[in-house]
């Protein structure tokens, strides 16, 4: 039986595209799975010590993999600046996430985090040049709009400081995320990978040194598992960004939150409400959408 994605084009879509779209789904699923692991773990260990292990334990496998495969050529670069720039950014998001992951609800950083891809819209237009058409400005909004339902705003309260950092978290999230499409232009996708957690483990360093706290055997291998997650995460997250503009991907930011309820389930028992499973519902909708909107317009 013939592939039907092995065509050049498949209703419209490219394959290229299509290839984009499934990575990425699967990069937010992972990054939602290790999200359920982080928050667990941010009650029991100090935000700088879980930001590092986090890092470093994600670069192992990749170093591993890069070495199988390149030797240390994923270590080279042309862009050491474009790299730096984006190293301090991604820092500056990965930190802010963290800590109020470490101070808020799961869902009340969701639904603040989720504006990020309007954001992203706005800097691959600015950055990048990269025009979004009327159906991908709704979808994204329609996204936003299933979260709204399913959280609810009007029930959330955040600590000022929590908001404060968290507005800056998400500036510099959709910046990151728009560095690393620029940057996918001349890099591998390891080397875009790699580098970030490099820097994070050097500039995190001294500060766990002086505030470290023992791990049980357990919570090591459970840091050995989010490693392992988050590393295959980012890996597919910025493979795909090589195949599709950032206003196609933006709204698949939204499935996190389908993630997160599936894993609320799986793992707590937390039978959703009504509101979240209609917000779900529109989300998944708004996803759809975006299809609609690749065939209207060519592939990138």
């Amino acid at each position: 039986m013939k592939n039907p994605f092995s065509a050049p084009c498949y209703k419209g879509i490219s394959r290229d595209v299509w290839k984009s779209i499934l990575w990425t789904l699967l990069g937010f699923a992972l990054y939602a799975l290790s999200d359920a692991f982080i928050k667990h773990i941010t009650y029991l260990y100090p935000v700088s010590q879980v930001s590092f292990l986090r890092a470093l334990l994600r670069l192992i496998p990749l170093l591993l993999v890069s070495f199988a495969r390149h030797g240390w050529k994923d270590l080279k670069t042309d862009c050491p600046g474009q790299h730096a720039v984006r190293l301090c950014v991604n820092f500056v998001s990965t930190y802010a996430v963290i800590y109020v992951m470490s101070q808020e609800p799961l869902t009340t950083v969701y639904v603040i985090y989720y504006t990020a891809p309007l954001f992203m819209v706005l800097f691959s237009q600015w950055i990048l040049r990269e025009n979004a058409n009327g159906w991908q400005w709704a979808s994204i909004f329609l996204g936003f709009v299933g979260v709204v339902i399913a959280i609810r705003p009007s029930t959330i309260v955040m600590a000022p400081l929590s908001f404060a950092v968290m507005v800056v978290g998400i500036l510099s999230a959709a910046l990151n995320k728009t560095l690393m499409r620029r940057l996918t232009r001349t890099e591998s996708s390891l080397t875009i990978a790699i580098y970030p957690n490099i820097f994070m483990v050097l500039v995190l360093a001294p500060f766990v040194l002086t505030s470290w706290k023992p791990l049980s055997w357990e919570h090591w291998g459970l840091f050995l598992l989010i490693g392992g997650i988050v590393a295959l995460a980012q890996y597919v997250i910025t493979h795909a960004l090589r195949f599709a503009t950032l206003s196609v991907l933006a709204p698949l930011d939204y499935t996190t939150f389908v993630w997160g309820a599936f894993f609320d389930v799986l793992f707590w028992g937390v039978t959703p409400e009504p509101p979240v499973l209609l917000g779900a519902s529109v989300i998944i909708g708004s996803n759809l959408l975006i299809l609609r909107a690749k065939k209207r317009t060519s592939a990138p």
